[in-house]
C-alpha cells in the first residue's frame, strides 16, 4: 500500500521520472503509476533509494544514447515478484553506461564523406530530400 507522501518528496520525484520513461501516465494507466511510485516508495523504505536513483539514472541514459528499447516497466521493477530481480538491480548500470561511452562506435559516414549524426533532423531530412530528387540531366550516371 502507497504510504502518504509529500508531493515533493525524492521517491514521488523518482517514481513520475521512471514512470514517464516508460510512457506510464497517472490519468492513462493508474495501476501500473501507482506499481511504480510504491516500488520507489518501497525502495526508500529499505535505505536504497539514492542506488534506485544511481541506477535508473545510469540506465536511462545507456538505453537513450543506445537506442536500445528499454524494455517494460514490469521487468525494470519485477512487479509482482521480488523487487531485488528486476532489471534495475541486475547489472551495473553505470558500468554497462561506461563500457558502451568506450566502445561506442563512431558516426556512419554517408556515400559523400560527411556524417548526419550531429545535424539537426530537419537538416538531415533536407539532405535525403536533395539526394532523392531525379537526376536533371546536369550530369552522367547521376541518381
Amino acid at each position: 500500500m502507497i504510504q502518504p507522501q509529500p508531493a515533493n518528496s525524492p521517491a514521488k520525484l523518482l517514481g513520475a521520472r521512471i514512470a514517464e520513461f516508460f510512457d506510464v501516465t497517472e490519468a492513462g494507466q493508474p495501476m501500473p503509476w501507482r506499481d511504480i511510485l510504491s516500488f520507489c516508495i518501497d525502495r526508500e523504505t529499505e535505505g536504497k533509494l539514492e542506488l534506485l536513483t544511481q541506477q535508473f539514472n545510469a540506465f536511462q541514459e545507456y538505453k537513450t544514447l543506445s537506442g536500445e528499447f528499454p524494455g517494460y516497466y514490469k521487468n525494470y521493477i519485477n512487479a509482482g515478484s521480488d523487487p531485488q530481480y528486476g532489471s534495475w538491480n541486475r547489472q551495473v548500470w553505470s558500468r554497462t553506461l561506461a563500457n558502451y561511452k568506450a566502445n561506442k562506435p563512431g558516426p556512419k559516414p554517408t556515400p559523400h564523406g560527411t556524417s548526419f549524426t550531429n545535424r539537426p533532423a530537419s537538416a538531415k531530412a533536407q539532405q535525403q530530400r536533395e539526394l532523392s530528387k531525379p537526376n536533371d540531366g546536369g550530369s552522367a550516371g547521376g541518381w
